[in-house]
């Protein structure tokens, strides 16, 4: 049997989350496998990554913990296609939330050198226009030092005749004494999951003009640009802290 399609992965509304991590069968295996993991450090799970051996599959949000597939690429199909340390240094930088403006002035390279090895760096990971799975996210904020969030879990498991391993971390949680609104703590935790901005107004039903609003101050209260920003901020202030 053929593996899906990465597409018939696509993230759906959390409403539905539940009721498709359960019935889809590669999802019901790689929840199977969730529920016993291993003690791999997310630090390893980068370095797979960024060695070519596993490429990131497919994402989804379940009741109460983000998901990612991850594909053993080397194991399935023989092709190995690493970052260089150029791309990886990169684009961990622009994991950790850094600016590209202020990457290639740490780096010494132009702008659009910065830019041109990122692009590389998720074209090479099968990533270009497609959002990048928060634990894959965490893993390489924890592999550059930036974040402790706890409970990162990570699993092997065979579907299919191939080799896949899933990543979860709790589904972020704005603590009640944060400086945020109501409005805003909603924004913020579908940021960071990997909604975009037209998703969340779509969600939240309101105009994307609004919720780019509120994003402006949700940035400006933790001090903070973009959502990797914003999640390296969340995991500093422990919003993956649930069991």
């Amino acid at each position: 049997m053929a593996l899906p399609s990465p597409d018939a992965f696509t993230e759906e509304p959390v409403r539905k989350a539940a009721v498709e991590v359960a019935t889809d069968p590669l999802w019901d295996a790689a929840r199977r496998a969730d529920g016993a993991p291993s003690s791999i450090d997310p630090v390893d799970l980068w370095a797979e990554v960024v060695a070519g051996r596993l490429r990131p599959y497919s994402d989804r949000l379940g009741p109460s913990r983000c998901y990612a597939i991850l594909r053993a690429v080397a194991r399935t199909s023989g092709i190995c296609c690493p970052l260089s340390p150029a791309e990886a240094t990169v684009l961990v930088r622009v994991l950790c939330g850094d600016q590209q403006k202020v990457i290639s002035t740490e780096l010494q390279i132009a702008h659009s050198t910065a830019s041109k090895r990122c692009a590389q760096a998720l074209d090479k990971l099968e990533l270009t226009g497609r959002t990048i799975p928060l634990p894959v996210v965490v893993a390489a904020q924890r592999a550059a030092g930036v974040a402790t969030a706890a409970n990162v879990r990570q699993a092997s498991f065979t579907y299919e005749g191939c080799e896949f391993v899933v990543a979860s971390i709790p589904r972020p949680k704005v603590p009640a004494r944060s400086p945020l609104t109501v409005s805003e703590q909603s924004i913020a935790q579908l940021l960071v999951e990997g909604r975009s901005r037209w998703q969340i107004a779509e969600i939240r039903e309101t105009s994307v003009q609004t919720v780019s609003c509120q994003l402006r101050s949700i940035f400006a209260k933790f001090q903070s640009t973009g959502r990797y920003g914003l999640t390296r901020r969340a995991a500093e202030l422990g919003w993956f802290d649930a069991p």
